[in-house]
């Protein structure tokens, strides 16, 4: 059983790393930015629903 915690706690750190990774790729976060800058022209609403979540954040 503590060779499968072992196991376990290497997997889980390789995958955190590698979703840390995708997440702070400069491409990734250029897309999303286009995408919501588009979706918020067409929907203002969504702007002021993700600027109040920023501000209680």
């Amino acid at each position: 059983e503590q060779k499968i915690c072992q196991r376990y706690d290497e997997l889980m750190t390789e995958w955190e790393k590698k979703v840390e990774r995708m997440e702070n790729n400069p491409r990734r976060k250029a897309k999303e930015s286009r995408t919501r800058e588009y979706y918020e022209r067409q929907f203002p609403e969504i702007r002021k629903q993700r600027e109040q979540q920023e501000r209680f954040q």
